[in-house]
Order: C-alpha cells, then structure tokens, then sequence
C-alpha cells in the first residue's frame, strides 16, 4: 500500500509505500518513487517530531528507490521500541509514513 500526496489533476507527485516488515525487529526496508528528479531527503522521527536519523540526502533522478533502516540513530546506537515516522521530502512535496520497531 502506498502513501502518495495527490496534485489538483489526480496525478501522483510523490510515493512511499509501508515499510517492510512492520513491525521489524532488525531491519525494515523503505521504497519510495519519484515522478522526476528532485532533491530528496528521507528521514526517521520519533513520536515527538526528533529526528533519529537521515537514510537519504541528495539528488535522486526519477523512477523506483528504495533505503533500509536499521533500527539505529545517526550515532550507530539502538533506538527503542517504539512508533517512528518515515519522511520523504522531494522538493516541496512532503509524504510520511509509520513503522514500528520491536526489541
């Protein structure tokens, strides 16, 4: 199942579909599509907005890409158990997302 943010004609900007597995104990894999090349940052909040960590930042051309997440913050240290949100910024455009992480 996919998250994607519509424009006004119907046409899709932006897609992420649920990570998978989810929930994951070890590692979830992260699958997104682009309808052109953009500026792309993918990144893991807390429930409080924080962000645990930033999978992708840069320059991304159009189609499939995928990125996994390996239940760790940007120091390499184990987060908790919890819900966390996936966000996918290309351009304006936002999409989130959730997955949920099992110790």
């Amino acid at each position: 199942m996919a998250t994607a943010q519509a424009v006004g004609n119907g046409a899709i900007r932006l897609a992420v579909r649920r990570p998978w597995p989810n929930p994951f104990e070890r590692e979830a894999s992260l699958s997104f599509s682009l309808p052109k090349a953009s500026e792309v940052r993918v990144t893991i909040t807390d429930i409080h907005g924080r962000r645990v960590r930033r999978l992708v930042s840069g320059s991304l051309p159009a189609g499939e890409h995928a990125a996994r997440w390996d239940g760790r913050d940007e120091r390499g240290r184990d987060v908790a158990t919890g819900i966390y949100f996936v966000t996918l910024e290309a351009g304006a455009a936002v999409v989130r997302t959730r997955v949920a992480l099992l110790r």
